[in-house]
């Protein structure tokens, strides 16, 4: 089977967002119960993990097309940032033909779920109707392999908050590079690109001090702020000589490494050293960093656009006696407290809790007094079942320049400074404490979090769209009355049909290019700061909005009723415009409007220096 899958960038015939759509013939007219495609399944892939149900296991017999829609739910979810569904329908006609829309923005993604999805469906058929397998020869385990080729696309958790939050305040986002992790937020000169929680305006000669522990610790050290004090050793035989120089305990650490990978903390001995330091070093084959282990409790300080937005004492995984149960019950005690909670994860037993708790002479069996704190890890990973308290009332004003100072210095707009202390209410200048790492970006791992890091770069009000303009069946005298009246505002105009593109006076583009792709390529400018499109209605219904809304849209009067009023669904306003009729005074007055909600949308946003880059 050869499916036809067609990418839609904003509203159309299907569905009111952007997606894909694959059209087919179904292959069978049988139905299946859920139990035998259960069966099927277990079969073909006896890694599967989860049900492949989104829901609960559906009562009646599938079709074909109704098999098909909850496999492409079902590998959609991961990579899914809004709550649309999957939908599917059949076309009306002559032949049976079907087609299922799959809610994503991303090309590569839509093809490799809505194809492969296609491929197991007519394999599962294939084997309980048949009794054979399809044409197309599936790789061994194929539904856990094709979760493992979705996660290489997945966004990462900070990411997929960010663009929820986004998307509840009307911000447009862009996958710019899926696989890099690299979205766009807002269009044109309001746009803004993100990697997870780091930002355009993060230095590159701060990023890469960021990622190497020696280098960051150096300049905090010249700052004259409290760094560790560590050394690199080249094997084992050096790192003991380290160890006994700087005194234990010690702790070991990759390089360049992050998200805690590689490090053993509060070693006591020689002998704990040499496994640290082969654990370490699988990971940073050109030296380990041995450091001086710094008592206190992890705490993150993230600073945005010059702003300490929040503080968070971290805590290893841990459970707390009762003087009843054993550890073992305490951490499933825990775990289903924790179940359902996105900010915690569950604590996962395995060898290096079980050598922890060895040293502190205990097991899985043993029976904390009431109260006792036992921590299971010796890191305070939250990605390891670490738990966080906010703490940013109790800082010390002394603890805040000293962050505010070290993201000026590393030239980082957005940044995480990880600062040990027994007490964050005292200064460190009073205190035994170190910042021990500088990370590129803090991690956003809740939506009160991310809304404050978005308000930083969108103030309220300001949902980081341009001003867009939509014209239907105008002649080109009429596109170029409204990009004239836009650019005598100073603003630099993209103009896109379906056959050109222009930002200023300057074209773009490939001839092959759709009105969608033009569009896009417009957005994706920071010189852009205003965006005329003219499409055909023809073109509208076949390829649907070439953004999710317009700001305002001129239509002819003769225009279907069924396309004007999916135009005004769309657009925040409408007018009538006919054929070699000038604009109107109310047209030119919400284009005026327009251009004075962008300038203080401008105003309100961190300057990018690209937006100046201006291509009239």
């Amino acid at each position: 089977m050869n499916p036809k899958i067609e990418l839609f960038h904003g509203p159309n015939k299907f569905a009111d967002s952007a997606g894909a759509v694959v059209e087919f013939e179904p292959p069978f007219n049988e139905t299946l119960s859920a139990d035998s495609i259960d069966k099927q399944c277990k079969k073909l892939d006896s890694h599967q993990g989860r049900s492949l149900w989104t829901g609960n296991q559906p009562e009646n017999e599938l079709s074909f097309v109704d098999l098909y829609t909850e496999i492409v739910s079902y590998f959609r979810q991961p990579v899914a940032v809004c709550d649309h569904k999957c939908i599917s329908g059949y076309q009306i006609g002559n032949n049976q033909r079907a087609w299922i829309f799959l809610c994503h923005t991303h090309s590569n993604t839509a093809n490799l779920i809505l194809r492969s999805s296609m491929a197991l469906t007519n394999e599962i058929f294939s084997l309980i109707v048949t009794g054979h397998p399809g044409i197309n020869k599936l790789v061994p385990n194929p539904i856990a392999n094709l979760q493992r080729q979705v996660a290489n696309l997945h966004y990462s958790k900070t990411a997929n908050i960010l663009l929820t939050v986004a998307l509840s305040r009307g911000i447009p986002t862009y996958p710019i590079s899926l696989g890099g992790n690299i979205w766009q937020y807002g269009q044109g000169s309001l746009g803004r690109h993100y990697r997870s929680a780091a930002d355009e305006f993060d230095s590159l000669t701060g990023d890469i001090l960021c990622r190497n522990k020696v280098y960051s610790n150096e300049l905090i050290n010249r700052l004259g702020f409290p760094g560790v004090v560590h050394e690199v050793a080249r094997n084992p035989d050096h790192a003991a000589k380290i160890a006994a120089l700087i005194g234990y305990p010690v702790v070991t650490k990759p390089i360049s490494a992050g998200m805690e990978k590689g490090i053993t903390t509060s070693i006591d001995n020689p002998d704990e050293l040499v496994a640290a330091f082969k654990l370490a070093a699988s990971i940073s084959p050109r030296g380990v960093i041995i450091e001086k282990y710094v008592k206190g409790t992890d705490h993150r300080l993230a600073v945005f656009g010059g702003e300490l937005l929040w503080v968070m004492a971290r805590y290893p995984a841990r459970v707390i006696g009762d003087g009843v149960h054993s550890i073992a019950t305490l951490i499933g005690q825990e775990n289903l407290r924790r179940k359902g909670d996105i900010d915690k994860k569950a604590i996962m037993q395995d060898a290096a809790m079980d050598e922890l708790l060895a040293k502190m002479g205990l097991s899985y069996d043993s029976v904390p007094a009431p109260g006792k704190a036992i921590n299971l890890r010796s890191v305070a990973n939250v990605s390891m079942g670490g738990t966080m308290e906010d703490v940013m009332p109790r800082i010390h004003p002394d603890n805040r320049y000293m962050a505010l100072a070290i993201a000026r210095a590393f030239r980082m707009n957005a940044i995480g400074i990880d600062f040990i202390t027994e007490d964050i209410s005292k200064s460190w200048r009073e205190s035994s404490c170190a910042v021990i790492e500088v990370n590129q970006t803090p991690g956003v791992l809740c939506y009160i979090r991310a809304e404050k890091q978005l308000n930083r770069m969108f103030p309220s009000g300001n949902d980081g769209r341009i001003p867009t303009i939509l014209l239907i069946e105008a002649p080109p005298e009429s596109a170029k009355q409204v990009a004239t009246l836009l650019q005598d505002a100073n603003l630099c105009v993209g103009q896109a049909t379906a056959s050109q593109t222009f930002l200023g006076k300057h074209p773009r583009g490939k001839s092959s290019d759709t009105l969608n792709v033009r569009v896009n390529s417009l957005i994706f400018d920071p010189a852009c700061e205003a965006l005329v499109a003219s499409a055909s209605k023809e073109g509208i219904v076949q390829d649907g909005l070439p953004l999710d809304k317009f700001d305002f849209a001129l239509i002819p009067g003769s225009l279907p009723s069924e396309i004007a009023d999916f135009i005004r669904k769309h657009c925040s306003q409408a007018d009538y415009l006919e054929h070699g009729q000038p604009l109107s005074e109310s047209m030119q007055k919400t284009l005026n409007d327009l251009v004075l909600r962008y300038r203080s949308n401008l105003a309100g946003s961190p300057h990018s220096r690209f937006t100046s880059a201006t291509s009239n």
